[in-house]
C-alpha cells in the first residue's frame, strides 16, 4: 500500500485498447492524461515502464485461443512491472478486463478502480468533479467483485451516478 504521505508513487500500465484506440471523441482526453493528473492532485507520482508501447497483458491473444503468445506477453510484462516497481510500488492498470487478466496470470496489480478507491478518494469522501456521469461495469469489474467499489468512486466524482439497470 501507498504511504499516507507526500512523495508517494505508482507504476501506471496503460493497457493496449487505450493506447492504440485512444479517447472515443477527438475532443476528449485520453485516459492516461487523466488518471496521471488524479496522481498529481493526490500527491501520487506516475512512473512508467520502460517502453511500454511493447508492453500488452495478452488477453487479445488469449481470447483468440494463442494461450502460448498470452502466458509469454503476461510474463514479458510482468518483468517490465517489476523492474520498476519492485516489491514495494503499487501497480495499476488501466483497463479492467486486462487487470482481471493479470490477476489470473498471478501478476500483482490493482484494477483502476481498486487503485481509485484508495488513492483518489478523497479523505472527505467526495471531490465534486462532475455533474452526472453514467457507469456500466463489465463482466471482469463483476468477476473481481468492483461493482460496489466502481459505484462509489463515481459517487465520490460526481454529483449524480447512473448505472443502467442490466448492469
Amino acid at each position: 500500500a501507498l504511504p499516507k504521505n507526500t512523495g508517494r508513487r505508482a507504476v501506471y500500465f496503460s493497457s493496449c485498447i487505450h493506447r492504440c484506440l485512444g479517447p472515443a471523441f477527438p475532443q476528449d482526453r485520453p485516459i492516461d492524461e487523466i488518471l496521471s493528473d488524479l496522481c498529481g492532485q493526490n500527491g501520487i507520482e506516475v512512473i512508467l515502464p520502460e517502453k511500454p508501447d511493447s508492453l500488452c497483458c495478452g488477453l487479445a491473444f488469449a481470447s483468440k485461443g494463442f494461450p502460448e503468445i498470452a502466458a509469454r506477453k503476461a510474463a514479458e510484462l510482468r518483468a517490465g512491472l517489476e523492474k520498476v516497481s519492485g516489491p514495494s510500488l503499487p501497480v495499476v492498470c488501466d483497463n479492467s478486463p486486462c487487470a482481471h487478466h493479470l490477476k489470473q496470470a498471478g501478476v500483482p496489480v490493482l484494477d483502476v478502480i481498486e487503485f481509485a478507491k484508495a488513492y483518489l478518494v478523497p479523505e472527505n469522501g467526495q471531490r465534486p468533479g462532475a455533474r452526472a456521469v453514467e457507469i456500466f461495469p463489465v463482466c471482469s469489474v463483476h468477476h473481481q467483485g468492483l461493482s460496489g467499489d466502481l459505484e462509489r468512486v463515481a459517487k465520490a466524482h460526481a454529483e449524480d451516478v447512473h448505472r443502467p439497470l442490466s448492469a
